[in-house]
């Protein structure tokens, strides 16, 4: 990660869609101007931010989607991501889908129900 700018197009751009979309928040808007003007892909778990990256044109993942990248590469043990996922998902604004969590949980455990490495 790494901290971005946006031009003067780009801010335009992130003004517009907080005009059309008042339900995004600022930095809602400027991330997807980012994402939008440069091709890259957005994060993000809201809803209305996914619509309108879809609509955009704009690649739009969520955060089960990096753990299952980040587990791919293998950048990150089973159990940090065992660990992590489980942090996240007992959080009481966590508004991860239960069975996603739960399927993951699940094969990052071995039969023992300890946390794979």
């Amino acid at each position: 990660m790494r901290v971005e700018a946006l031009d003067s197009d780009g801010v335009a751009l992130a003004i517009e869609y907080g005009r059309s979309r008042p339900g995004l928040s600022l930095p809602d808007t400027f991330a997807l101007a980012l994402a939008k003007s440069n091709g890259w892909t957005l994060l993000t778990g809201d809803a209305e931010l996914r619509q309108v990256a879809e609509r955009e044109h704009v690649a739009c993942h969520g955060v089960l989607w990096l753990l299952d990248r980040m587990l791919e590469e293998e950048t990150v043990s089973r159990r940090a991501l065992h660990a992590g996922l489980q942090a996240m998902s007992s959080h009481p604004r966590c508004r991860l889908p239960r069975d996603e969590v739960q399927k993951r949980l699940k094969a990052w455990t071995d039969s023992s129900g300890s946390a794979v490495r």
